[in-house]
């Protein structure tokens, strides 16, 4: 496999898979360097249009392929430490807010258990054993927050399906 196919391949398969994605958060995971990861992401501009947009100050890219919008029902997930939702990114404040980061991961490459309500980082979660019985135990960064007690069973149910089946 020549460089050039190699390059476009791992952009293919990055941005097909982690859109909308910046450059630093395509070098961050690749290990690319910066002029590889901007060959990479032009060669995928050849063969697929990749679309841009903007999200603060930074220029996200997203295959063309992608940009249909549709509108998502309200979701809660729990996802287990080093999950591609958070590890992916190296600039995560779409996701989780400043002042929550220490509580999702550390400075040495720590990564806790998060909960994510509709796409957000909103708390943590443990998996607790009381007489044989597995439980879920959830907190929240804001003990205020409105999530329906109904998405917290379903998330919970099913983590304790995948345990169990």
């Amino acid at each position: 496999m020549h460089v050039e196919e190699a390059l476009l391949t791992l952009a293919q398969r990055y941005f097909r898979s982690h859109a909308p994605a910046g450059l630093a958060d395509f070098t961050w995971w690749s290990g690319l360097t910066v002029t590889e990861a901007k060959k990479a992401i032009a060669l995928f501009n050849e063969t697929e249009v990749l679309t841009t947009c903007k999200y603060k100050d930074t220029e996200l890219y997203i295959p063309a392929s992608y940009t249909e919008t549709a509108k998502l029902p309200k979701t809660l997930q729990f996802l287990p430490p080093y999950d591609e939702y958070l590890i992916s990114y190296k600039d995560r404040s779409a996701v989780l807010a400043q002042e929550h980061v220490a509580r999702a991961h550390n400075n040495y490459g720590i990564f806790y258990p998060v909960i994510v309500y509709n796409g957000q980082v909103v708390g943590n979660w443990k998996k607790v054993i009381q007489k044989k019985e597995i439980k879920v135990e959830a907190t929240f960064f804001n003990p205020e927050l409105a999530v329906p007690q109904k998405l917290i069973k379903q998330a919970t149910e099913q983590y304790i399906r995948f345990l169990t089946e």
